[in-house]
């Protein structure tokens, strides 16, 4: 139900089209960071079009799924379907005031996205191009061959065995003399290019007369990534890349003075290319893994280099080598929307009914290869270690290509709703109601992804005197993800307003331009848990012996019980809030709130015993508390040519696991309960061992055997041996910040203008378990430079990092105060520069605008991680900077 802004008693934040479009990011969630208080949004490794940004409203309230709803006028579609210039506003709403005509749906907050619609009289066209280069925005630096045959030799030495790389063949890798027997490959070199490339084109035509209303949009997006060593097949290519089209028609038809009728129809059409059957994430595991001294890319017969240890994951062959594989996507959304204004029967009376249906599917086409790839290994003579003769083996074919094809993954989606609304005022009374009714089902491809639901809603508003303000809401649902008779729930909730600048005795305040404060409490739900766990199931075993021969039989074996009762997540919400406007030049907002969850879904190891030899059921008996606070700040003036804004954004959540049907745990400090979600917990490093008599006087460490320049670890029971036992909790939550913020700053001056926006968090725990990257060398992987400062006698006193091992060494490389490190960072998220062009310009050559601007995205990050972005710590496609150039025209 529509309201003015001045009337709103829930905590709702909102973010506008001309803020979202001071980005040029692909994926609409990308344009969000920092913009909103209470919003917080997480950058994820991988390609812009295949990834998305964790969004988390409030922090997390669960130990379950986390997803918030998004709603795309109306209906819930996800928001990379999207193109940022399509996009009027996106609100957030985060309390229960906000949140429970959502019902099962509502415990995770909401997202609100409203599309564009047809504006101002007469034929309007604008359109923008953007042009732009994208490069990884950190990645780290591993060891040359040199280094790491080095580095190899040391790790043998501390684990008691002699050098593998005798001092001619260090001086062979050093020296580069011998390429192809003792290479030295820069493997990120070989595989990548310094730099991708976008383009973007955007244009709309809009329209508005008296019966028709109308907006017809297209967006045509493309993006090549950074392999280096590509193929190229007709018009096909293995580099990774992929173009979208985006095309939208939102039009408004008023077939008589008292009915409406909206129709949007939208689609997006995409399509890409990369290596075969290698995904980015296993090549740039490969990239990193593979040490420069394993093979060559080619030996000296031109055949790919490889090795018995490494198999076939030469990265460069993996890119150019094995074919290509096309995927695209095929989505189409269609709203019909009919408004009946019923004032003739009632005044202040309409109807509204509409349904949304979604398809979407994705095809993949596969035309790959194999290939033969050459192991080189030298015969050295035994004496001098001089090369005397070279053993060749080859392994694998060069295949004719094959092809194959598949049509996955495929779902629709199908809403219906209606509402009654009701709108009256009177004196200096307000009245506004509604009445809300939804339906809707998913359905996709393969086994429990089935989802019904129905929704059923209404709310109360009420002003008085433009000072008093109430909101009260009843919202009943049901879902067929829980059992028949657990399934419907009522969530009801109440919000209050008071518009203190209105009173009499603040209204000619010099000092308060705006003054207003919210309450509300409530009760929203989440449905959102595994699908059928109340049935018994029953599952593949590994087989049954039985009869003369004791012969092998496949079989089934009863799996996980049955999980009954089961119920939905119950979200008990509360929130005061706060704005003001000061002097005209401060807007202010502030919220405080409290969120206690029940019925959150949890094993029941804690319950019963694991003895009775098969899976234990779940319960829905976990609680969890979710606390703090909102704030946003916003500091603007216009003085004649010049305009400015400041903003800040803060946010502070804090969660708490109290009830989970935890296992016995010896000692309170080993208890998750009471901690918050993902709380990082580890050994606690003291130092590393000097020696053998050290060693000796030191409790007893269980894990492997330890040596000098070991993990020494405090023992926390005083038991004298080092275990599980003696983890603690370290750091913060690994899921989520507790501090969310951000700075923006802009200014304009005659037509040039400069915008920003940092953003940060802390409060928050990164484990660096990276195999190559932070833990080297182990299982014949590569090693970075971050391993620099490991132990050596020599440098026993200033050493940061154990030893190195060749070994899998469990003391070591497990979870501990070392590996697990302060993941805070400050972000430049985006900057740009632009000049809007005079209009008396722009009328001689009949324009409306004209703007030129020049953005970047992750220019820079201020964080403790360094060797590579702190929100992409694996092995995975990195995460990017990106250098646009664009023009924008309205005619």
């Amino acid at each position: 139900m529509e309201q003015r802004q001045e009337d709103v008693t829930s905590a709702i934040g909102i973010v506008r089209a001309d803020e979202l479009t001071k980005s040029s990011a692909r994926n609409p969630a990308n344009a969000l960071y920092g913009q909103i208080p209470g919003l917080t949004v997480l950058e994820n490794s991988g390609t812009s079009w295949t990834t998305n940004p964790n969004l988390f409203i409030r922090g997390i309230g669960t130990t379950q799924n986390t997803a918030i709803l998004i709603l795309v006028d109306g209906f819930e579609r996800p928001i990379n379907t999207l193109s940022v210039d399509e996009i009027e506003s996106i609100e957030v709403l985060k309390d229960a005031g906000a949140l429970a005509m959502y019902g099962l749906r509502g415990a995770n907050g909401v997202l609100l996205v409203t599309t564009k619609r047809g504006t101002g009289k007469g034929l309007s066209v604008s359109a923008n191009y953007d042009r732009g280069m994208t490069k990884a925005f950190r990645t780290p630096e591993f060891l040359d061959a040199y280094g790491y045959a080095k580095a190899v030799n040391q790790a043998r030495n501390n684990d008691g065995l002699t050098d593998l790389y005798s001092q001619p063949e260090l001086d062979r890798y050093q020296s580069g003399s011998s390429p192809y027997l003792y290479p030295n490959v820069d493997w990120k070199k070989e595989s990548l290019r310094d730099f991708g490339h976008s383009n973007k084109l955007n244009v709309t035509l809009q329209q508005q007369t008296n019966a028709l209303r109308y907006l017809l949009y297209m967006n045509i997006d493309s993006e090549n990534g950074i392999y280096g060593p590509v193929t190229e097949t007709g018009n096909k290519t293995t580099q990774i890349n992929n173009t979208t089209v985006n095309v939208r028609l939102n039009a408004e038809i008023d077939l008589t003075k008292t009915t409406r009728f909206s129709v949007k129809l939208a689609s997006k059409i995409g399509e890409g290319t990369r290596p075969a059957t290698t995904n980015e994430g296993d090549i740039f595991y490969n990239i990193y893994n593979t040490p420069a001294a394993a093979y060559p890319v080619k030996t000296y017969h031109n055949i790919w280099g490889g090795t018995q240890t490494y198999g076939n994951n030469n990265p460069v062959a993996q890119i150019g080598g094995i074919g290509y594989t096309t995927e695209g996507i095929r989505l189409f959304m269609t709203d019909l929307i009919l408004e009946q204004n019923l004032d003739k029967v009632v005044k202040g009376l309409s109807i509204e009914a509409g349904l949304s249906y979604d398809n979407s599917f994705i095809y993949r086409d596969v035309r790959s290869n194999g290939y033969q790839y050459e192991q080189l290994t030298p015969i050295l003579d035994p004496i001098t270690k001089a090369v005397i003769d070279t053993i060749e083996n080859k392994y694998g074919t060069n295949s004719a290509t094959t092809f194959a094809s598949s049509l996955t993954p495929y779902y629709h989606r199908a809403t219906f709703f209606g509402n009654l609304k009701y709108s009256s005022a009177w004196e200096d009374n307000e009245l506004k109601a509604i009445l809300f009714v939804q339906q809707e089902e998913f359905k996709g491809n393969g086994q429990y992804t089935t989802y019904r639901r129905i929704l059923g809603a209404g709310n109360l508003h009420y002003g008085k005197a433009g000072k008093y303000f109430v909101d009260a809401t009843l919202a009943w649902g049901g879902t067929n993800l829980l059992p028949q008779a657990d399934r419907f729930g009522f969530f009801p909730a109440v919000s209050v307003g008071w518009k203190l600048r209105n009173e009499d005795w603040l209204i000619d305040s010099k000092v308060f331009n705006d003054l207003k404060l919210r309450a509300s409490w409530g009760i929203t739900g989440n449905d959102q848990v595994t699908q059928n766990i109340s049935d018994n199931r029953w599952q593949g075993s590994s087989g049954y012996y039985f009869g003369a021969n004791n012969t092998g039989n496949a079989g089934n074996a009863e799996g996980r019980l049955a999980s009954y009762p089961l119920s939905f997540e119950t979200s008990i919400k509360s929130n005061i809030g706060i704005d003001a406007g000061i002097l005209n030049l401060l807007d202010l907002s502030l919220d405080v709130f409290y969120d206690k969850r029940k019925g959150i879904l949890t094993t029941t190891n804690g319950l019963y015993s694991q003895v009775l030899g098969v899976a234990l059921p779940y319960s829905s008996t976990g609680v969890t508390s979710n606390k703090g606070f909102d704030l946003g700040l916003n500091l603007h003036q216009t003085i004649r040519d010049f305009s400015y804004h400041a903003g800040a954004q803060l946010s502070f959540v804090r969660n708490k696991i109290i009830e989970q049907n935890e296992v016995y745990r010896p000692f309170d400090y080993l208890k998750r309960t009471g901690k918050s979600i993902g709380q990082a917990f580890g050994l606690q490093a003291i130092g590393f061992f000097k020696d053998a008599a050290d060693i000796a006087a030191s409790p007893k460490q269980t894990f492997s055997a330890v040596s000098p320049g070991d993990i020494k670890y405090k023992d926390q029971d005083n038991n004298g041996f080092i275990d599980d036992y003696d983890q603690v909790a370290i750091g913060y939550s690994t899921n989520t910040p507790e501090i969310y913020y951000s700075g923006t700053l802009g200014v304009e001056y005659k037509g040039f203008g400069f915008n920003c926006v940092f953003q940060g968090i802390s409060n928050y725990t990164v484990y660096l378990n990276t195999a190559s990257i932070f833990i080297p060398l182990r299982s014949n992987t590569n090693i970075s430079t971050f391993s620099n400062n490991a132990w050596t006698p020599a440098t026993a006193s200033t050493a940061t990092l154990p030893r190195l091992s060749m070994s899998e060494n469990l003391n070591n490389y497990r979870s501990n105060s070392i590996w697990l490190v302060d993941g805070s960072y400050l972000k430049l998220r985006t900057a740009e520069i632009y000049y809007n062009f005079p209009k008396p310009m722009l009328s001689k050559f009949k324009l409306k605008s004209a703007q030129l601007y020049v953005r970047g995205i992750n220019l820079f990050s201020i964080d403790n991680i360094k060797v590579v972005d702190p929100e992409s710590i694996g092995s995975s496609y990195p995460t990017m900077s990106s250098y646009n150039l664009g023009i924008k025209i309205g005619f």
